[in-house]
């Protein structure tokens, strides 16, 4: 009987114990700006901050949504590698910008 008391009373110290833990997590919002190209996007590439062209993603609707770095960007549309929109923008947190192509 003696030996039986502390058993119970550690069981039940770790009982309360484990039960009794608490993790606290944090968790940050993506950090992210987006650019809405409005327009005939066929046979077209853009570039930013002059990174090499790339082609815009298909769409039906002649709408995409390019996510972008923050702050300053240079935002270049090519048709045929000849330039027809030169923007430079400033874009911060969540920023949605429309740009229409001429």
């Amino acid at each position: 009987m003696k030996f039986l008391k502390p058993i119970l009373l550690t069981l039940s110290l770790g009982l309360v114990t484990a039960c009794g833990t608490v993790i606290n997590t944090t968790s940050q919002a993506e950090e992210a700006a987006y650019l809405v190209v409005k327009g005939n996007l066929v046979n077209k590439t853009y570039s930013i901050n002059k990174n090499a062209p790339v082609a815009f993603p298909e769409s039906e609707m002649n709408v995409v949504r390019v996510q972008v770095p923050l702050g300053n960007v240079l935002f270049k549309v090519y048709e045929a590698d000849k330039v027809i929109l030169n923007r430079t923008l400033f874009l911060s947190n969540k920023d949605n910008r429309e740009i229409s192509l001429p």
